[in-house]
């Protein structure tokens, strides 16, 4: 062998010798992950069966699918809605109970405006806790690059200030919101207490609790409270109806008052007139009073003089009854007189005829 042969051979061992080195580490480092691999198998199938019970779910709890379909069956049963949406007030006539909403850049899909006149129910869109409020029922009309939303139903002057002072954005949903007890499970007593009203928070603290001896049995389940839910709709149609009666009512009563006002000035009317008859009547009267006391006054005179009249006449006529007693017994005397008289001259006379 050559000496070139000789060096060629020794360079190339010398060459060789990297990559023993190298192969060396990658054969440890190769084991070292084979090494890691075994001690995170049991976690990555820990993981994975994590992975399929979040997918498929688990035993009392649902998972992506399940809550996918739920979703699904939420959004169908709330229906469309928009979101976002910076409603500008064109006008609020609380005379006419009309008001005028202007919305334009909806946010996509924009298919509110496609529909031509549909019907909506809009919201502020604050959070519960942010006490946005319900804000009426919309008929939605397409415009030029934009939508116009109007009341459906005569405002009250309590809604169009309501709506004047709506604050944005809005949310505009085609199904009236439905009620449920899962809206209100992540909130504090303290929370129900402070958004709804008084007479209304009891019910809704009281829900899920146990049930009280005096609560009706179809409020119980489980021996605990359940809340009512609310048909929002309904109700609103019903307090509207109720509204449009009471309305009805004070427009009714409103004639009846006018009808009675014209009455009454009618009657003032008359009563004026017949307290001047009245009047006329007690002057009429005075004179009447004072003609029976002259006349009052004459009768008691001719009373008196009756009086005395009769008094005179019944003693005259006793002093002719005594004055016919003598009378009669003068006549008596008289006739008696006579006959003895007569008596004694016819004896005479017979007498003297012998």
């Amino acid at each position: 062998m050559s000496i070139w042969n000789k060096v060629l051979v020794g360079l190339i061992i010398v060459a060789l010798l990297p990559f023993f080195y190298l192969a060396a580490r990658t054969l440890k480092t190769h084991k070292a992950w084979r090494d890691a691999a075994r001690k995170y198998e049991a976690d990555i199938r820990q993981f994975q069966k994590k992975d399929a019970e979040i997918v498929n779910g688990s035993q009392g709890n649902p998972g992506l699918r399940q809550l996918r379909v739920e979703l699904h069956r939420l959004a169908v049963d709330r229906g469309r809605a928009w979101h976002n949406c910076e409603a500008k007030i064109a006008k609020v006539d609380k005379a006419k109970g009309d008001a005028e909403i202007r919305i334009a850049d909806l946010p996509e899909p924009n298919t509110l405006a496609d529909k031509g006149k549909i019907v909506v129910y809009a919201f502020e869109e604050s959070d519960i806790r942010d006490k946005g409020r319900y804000l009426g029922e919309f008929r939605v009309t397409p415009g030029d690059k934009q939508v116009i939303l109007q009341p459906v139903h005569t405002l009250t002057a309590r809604e169009c200030s309501r709506l004047s002072s709506a604050r944005g954005p809005w949310v505009l949903y085609e199904t009236m919101p439905h009620d449920s007890h899962a809206a209100f499970a992540g909130l504090t007593d303290e929370d129900k207490s402070t958004m709804l009203p008084p007479e209304r928070a009891a019910e809704y603290v009281k829900h899920g609790k146990p049930a009280a001896a005096d609560d009706p049995q179809d409020r119980v389940a489980d021996g605990n409270y359940v809340r009512r839910l609310r048909d929002y709709k309904t109700l609103f149609d019903l307090d509207r109806k109720n509204l449009a009666d009471m309305i009805d009512l004070a427009e009714s009563a409103q004639t009846d008052n006018a009808l009675l006002e014209t009455a009454l000035a009618k009657a003032k009317l008359q009563e004026a007139a017949l307290e001047k008859q009245i009047a006329e009547s007690k002057k009429k009267l005075a004179k009447a009073e004072r003609e029976r006391d002259i006349v009052n006054s004459h009768r008691e005179n001719l009373e008196k003089g009756a009086a005395v009249a009769v008094a005179t006449i019944k003693q005259l006529m006793e002093t002719n009854q005594a004055m016919a007693g003598q009378l009669a017994h003068a006549q008596w005397d008289a006739s008696r007189r006579i006959d003895q008289r007569i008596r004694a001259m016819a004896k005479s006379d017979t007498t003297g005829s012998k």
